[in-house]
């Protein structure tokens, strides 16, 4: 795995990982969009990815079942 380089105003920059939400980024009613399964495998080539969620109705984890991200719970007390 070789980290991501991109050129920002700042200057160049690696990256090792990727954080991602799961509701309304990766998933639309707690289904995965169309392509995002293929795009984390080929991203997941050279990034660690980490998919956030609060995963209320368990749908994350059904439709995250194996790819190649770490699935990890976050949840918000108010």
């Amino acid at each position: 795995m070789s980290p991501i380089s991109l050129q920002l105003p700042s200057g160049p920059e690696r990256f090792h990982g990727l954080v991602l939400d799961f509701t309304g980024t990766l998933s639309l009613d707690g289904t995965l969009l169309a392509g995002v399964a293929g795009r984390l495998r080929k991203l997941a080539e050279d990034l660690t990815i980490t998919v956030l969620t609060a995963d209320t109705f368990v749908t994350a984890r059904k439709q995250l079942s194996g790819l190649p991200v770490e699935l990890r719970l976050s949840l918000i007390h108010i």
